[in-house]
């Protein structure tokens, strides 16, 4: 059984590597404005949440409903150090992951900050329609594209 926990938390350390890199590569992807690189970048984490999902249900039925905690102290002692330490790392992973999800949510926070100064300096105000959908002020053609465009 612990051998198993071990390959399995094992396989959730390298998934949690691959989901940090493509993160850092939807960093970039935000900071150069690529969208068909940002949306290749959600469909990768998607498909790698989902693998995730998966290990947590395998390492759940390894365990027996154990937590980690109460597997690694359950486990024989030629095993603990390992499973341990496994669970450090795993620790820490999820911590970069946090780290980056908010350095990531920081760059889209900027970016659109800059692209609503751009748009209210290209407009010369608010923006041009209402929170309906609806121009904002029907007698004022917009600087860019007028109503009759």
């Amino acid at each position: 059984m612990q051998h198993s926990l071990v390959a399995l938390l094992e396989e959730v350390k390298k998934a949690l590597a691959d989901l940090a890199a493509v993160t850092r590569g939807e960093a970039d992807a935000i900071v150069h404005h690529s969208l068909a690189e940002l949306e290749a970048r959600r469909r990768e984490k998607e498909a790698l949440q989902e693998v995730l999902l998966q290990l947590e249900r395998k390492c759940r039925e390894a365990t027996g409903g154990l937590t980690l905690r109460e597997a690694i102290s359950a486990a024989p002692e030629a095993e603990r150090a390992t499973l341990a330490a496994l669970r450090t790392e795993l620790k820490a992973a999820a911590r970069e992951l946090v780290s980056l999800n908010e350095v990531n949510a920081l760059l889209l926070k900027q970016g659109l900050a800059y692209f609503r100064q751009m748009r209210e300096s290209i407009t010369g105000g608010s923006g041009n329609y209402n929170g309906k959908g609806r121009p904002a002020d029907e007698s004022k053609e917009g600087l860019i594209v007028s109503d009759r465009a």
